[in-house]
């Protein structure tokens, strides 16, 4: 048996998968359905940190390609959006 940990392989660009990825684990936090326990751990250092929060409020149509985004949090106080993202390793 073939440990996950040990699945990825050198290529040319570096690293990747051998098709094994984590899948999100949807996650409730404060009434808000979150689409993994990431942004479950962001949602509480916002909150730790006295920052109020949106989850996912505005979608964006990004040109030329017509491509749709949605952020998952909005700041209002900074007027930043944050998007969480887990680091590849």
């Amino acid at each position: 048996m073939r440990d996950h940990l040990n699945s990825r392989v050198p290529d040319a660009k570096g690293w990747h998968d051998r098709g094994w990825r984590m899948k999100a684990i949807p996650t409730t936090f404060q009434g808000y359905e979150l689409r993994s326990r990431l942004e479950a751990r962001w949602a509480t250092f916002l909150d730790k940190n006295a920052l109020s929060w949106r989850y996912e409020t505005e979608g964006f149509i990004l040109s030329p390609m017509g491509e749709r985004y949605l952020p998952d949090f909005y700041i209002p106080e900074l007027g930043i959006w944050l998007e969480i993202k887990r680091l590849r390793q």
